[in-house]
């Protein structure tokens, strides 16, 4: 089966209440790759799930707007040194960013919260790298900010997704 049938399929099953076991076996049979359908999945947000935790998922909607509105500070004012024009063009990319993954957060996609944790766990050597270059209180208030964000990430991604791991959807046994 291609991508996009697994996709339509699991969603049409998932939200005709199929369990999430019974549509795992009916579309495995029908020749999917386990891998393929474990994540499809994983990767369905159940619309209960997403009501029993919609004010966690409006506190770091909030959070992120916090960020955008500081990264554009920050990029503004690095930016200045150079031009006027680089401060405000730098701070609009760096407060963009912030804003896509509000969004994503905010319509419930697994990409944005698995994209931020992804980015931050890239970011984390040359982070880690500074402070212990450079300590003080502010880089030190930074990492420990950033860190305790991204555990709330990883927090509400866990909420939401149950079934979704490090690297895409658990395995037990062995098996998805």
């Amino acid at each position: 089966m291609k991508n996009e049938e697994v996709r339509e399929s699991v969603r049409a099953l998932l939200e005709q209440g199929v369990a999430r076991s019974e549509v795992f076996a009916h579309l495995t049979a029908q020749g999917a790759s386990d891998k393929q359908v474990a994540l499809r999945i994983a990767s369905h947000l159940d619309p209960a799930a997403g009501q029993r935790y919609r004010s966690k998922v409006r506190t770091l909607v909030g959070l992120m707007l916090v960020q955008a509105v500081i990264g554009y500070a920050f990029g503004y004012y690095a930016g200045e040194e150079i031009g006027a024009i680089v401060g405000v063009a730098l701070g609009f990319v760096i407060a963009g960013a912030a804003l896509l993954f509000a969004w994503g957060f905010q319509f419930g996609g697994v990409a944005a919260y698995n994209g931020f944790i992804w980015l931050w766990l890239i970011q984390a050597p040359g982070v880690l790298g500074a402070l212990l270059s450079h300590p003080s209180l502010g880089t030190v208030a930074a990492v420990a900010i950033e860190g305790g964000l991204l555990a709330y990430v990883w927090h509400v991604r866990q909420c939401l997704f149950p079934a979704f791991g490090l690297l895409g959807p658990r395995k037990a046994g062995g098996r998805y």
